[in-house]
């Protein structure tokens, strides 16, 4: 009998629950407005072929730069774009096929979201955008000064939420196509060696998530993927698998061809490699006294 009447005390708690999760679900903004005057619109741009087209943004090195590779490889006309310009002219030099290449400093957002659009115009439209920036590299997360972390707030969230959201008022404006952002491991808990990138990561995860959901509770063929990748020696000055704490190292080869089928398979949330999703499910069980501990240890991680 105690049981059923707690029972009958959920029961209604959970159907009042729902009734106001669907009341602000009508009375939410819309989220994916159409696009401004000063943006490509799907009509404005004629389509000569059926070739798609995608946009990496973060190409001149790491995963970007190989991605780029594959993308044109499979028949995608590429535009790419990163800060070193020269860099994106190597790698266009590379790439047998037609590719596009701009100069775009994220954490300059005004100037890059103008460079984005221009390129989509140039390039007669857009399938793909991947976001596969950082800031990471221009930090020194080891410096107490609030300045030495900032490169990674302003290119990793809100550069990113820049770049992502005129790209999904592109895809909206023209009724689908597909988003890939970029976050890490590092965003799943909060990472001791580097609190402002932890937390850039974790913003760009769950910002990605929460388009997603929009796209999916409104049933707009739009799709987001979250590319998820642990240590990747995505550098050639850096080699992971000498870095304290750093396990699970991966080649960039191998990681960039998982990106590469996650992206084709439009999947929501890819981990680079795949045994990093054993680490995403356990990381929220792990009480945090017990996480302190064994991260402080030699060896123990992050």
């Amino acid at each position: 009998m105690q049981k059923r009447k707690k029972i009958l005390l959920i029961v209604p708690m959970l159907i009042g629950f729902l009734g106001a999760l669907h009341a602000l679900n009508a009375h939410s903004c819309v989220l994916l407005p159409k696009a401004k005057s000063n943006q490509p619109t799907s009509e404005a741009i004629t389509r000569g072929t059926t070739q798609k087209r995608a946009i990496v943004i973060g190409a001149s090195i790491g995963m970007g730069r190989e991605l780029s590779k594959l993308l044109a490889a499979d028949g995608y006309i590429v535009g790419m774009a990163a800060r070193r310009i020269s860099l994106l002219e190597k790698i266009q030099q590379e790439i047998p096929t037609q590719t596009y290449i701009a100069q775009m400093d994220a954490s300059k957002p005004d100037e890059a979201i103008d460079k984005l659009n221009t390129m989509i115009k140039d390039m007669g439209g857009l399938d793909l955008l991947v976001i596969a920036t950082t800031g990471f590299w221009d930090c020194d997360f080891s410096d107490s000064d609030w300045k030495k972390s900032l490169p990674v707030l302003t290119v990793d969230v809100v550069g990113f939420f820049a770049l992502a959201r005129t790209g999904l008022n592109f895809f909206a404006d023209q009724g689908y196509g597909h988003l890939v952002g970029f976050s890490s491991i590092d965003g799943l808990h909060g990472v001791a060696s580097c609190p402002a990138y932890s937390a850039s990561k974790a913003f760009c995860s769950r910002y990605l998530e929460a388009e997603r959901n929009n796209l999916i509770q409104k049933n707009i063929p739009i799709f987001v993927t979250d590319i998820c990748p642990g240590f990747v020696n995505s550098r050639g000055d850096i080699d992971y698998t000498k870095v304290p704490l750093a396990y699970w190292v991966e080649p960039l080869d191998k990681a960039t061809k998982e990106i590469f089928e996650a992206i084709k398979n439009k999947e929501h949330i890819a981990y680079i490699t795949k045994r990093w999703q054993k680490v995403a499910a356990l990381l929220p069980l792990i009480p945090n006294d017990l996480y302190n501990a064994l991260s402080a240890r030699p060896g123990g991680g992050f």
